[in-house]
């Protein structure tokens, strides 16, 4: 599990009261892309990115202590619903949606494996086969994941169709820029091919062919 830049992965657990509920949240942050329509242009906006927090390990990842606490917080006063679940906050650092699947260009692109290994934690450690109920969310890029990933997140759980999936600005319209680019299509594409462009854990009906 790593980052664009090689630095390990990281994510945020905060555990309920003994319940068997979870919130999985995908963080955002756009995609590593360029208007220019060629994979080197691509390859370089992915080194820039790289040398951001966006590209390489938070060393305090801490989404619950910022101030989009809401459904993250675990004070009842605050949030009465949620505040004794399980929540799972996955940061971001792939550059391609949290399912990038390819190594090239000394880049490390592994959103997929990043993602995979935080639902084997949840899997091996938090009791996640018997939930009850598990919410996945995001917002922005971690928006649209959450809506590609949740057919298979449900696949993990024993009880079947018990996942909803519940996004802040994770959807996006394809239209062009003032260059006349269809710039959002152009990364999709582009996401597809660093995702290995045929991976059977994501939903099938996302892919742009």
């Amino acid at each position: 599990a790593k980052c664009l830049n090689g630095s390990n992965h990281r994510f945020q657990l905060i555990r309920g009261e003994g319940i068997d509920k979870y919130i999985l949240s995908f963080y955002g942050g756009g995609w590593c892309g360029s208007e220019v329509n060629s994979p080197s242009s691509t390859i370089e906006a992915c080194r820039k990115r790289a040398l951001t927090v966006a590209g390489q390990t938070i060393p305090s990842f801490s989404f619950t202590l910022s101030k989009y606490q809401r459904i993250y917080s675990s004070k009842e006063k605050y949030n009465p619903t949620f505040h004794n679940w399980n929540k799972i906050v996955i940061s971001y650092c792939d550059g391609f949606g949290h399912q990038s699947n390819v190594d090239n260009y000394g880049l490390y692109f592994r959103g997929l494996n990043n993602t995979l290994g935080v639902l084997n934690y949840a899997i091996n450690n938090l009791n996640f086969k018997q939930a009850e109920s598990v919410i996945v969310t995001g917002f922005s890029a971690g928006g649209l994941a959450a809506m590609t990933w949740a057919n298979y997140i449900d696949s993990l759980t024993e009880k079947k169709n018990n996942t909803y999936v519940l996004v802040d600005s994770g959807l996006f319209y394809n239209i062009p820029s003032k260059n006349g680019v269809y710039y959002l299509e152009k990364i999709m594409k582009e996401m597809m091919k660093y995702s290995g462009n045929n991976s059977l854990l994501l939903n099938s009906y996302c892919p742009i062919k």
